[in-house]
């Protein structure tokens, strides 16, 4: 289970992309904290908040989506 609720698939990670982030110091240690609290890795946390920026980000790019109820893309 992920930090969000969800359940992890290793079937998903079969169609992942390795990309390449640069992130300040500070933002780093706050990542492997949590990490290491989470019994997890720093790709999972980044993917996670990743995940959880795109939904909050929806709502605020289109209120209306969210106030109908209406569903995602269904890509989370």
């Amino acid at each position: 289970m992920d930090i969000f609720g969800g359940a992890c698939s290793v079937a998903n990670l079969h169609n992942t992309k390795r990309i390449m982030i640069s992130l300040p110091d500070h933002l780093l240690r706050e990542v492997d904290y949590v990490a290491a609290n989470e019994n997890s890795n720093r790709s999972e946390v980044v993917r996670q908040a990743m995940k959880q920026y795109l939904v909050d980000r929806k709502k605020t790019l289109d209120p209306r989506r969210d106030a109908a109820g209406i569903p995602g893309d269904g890509q989370d």
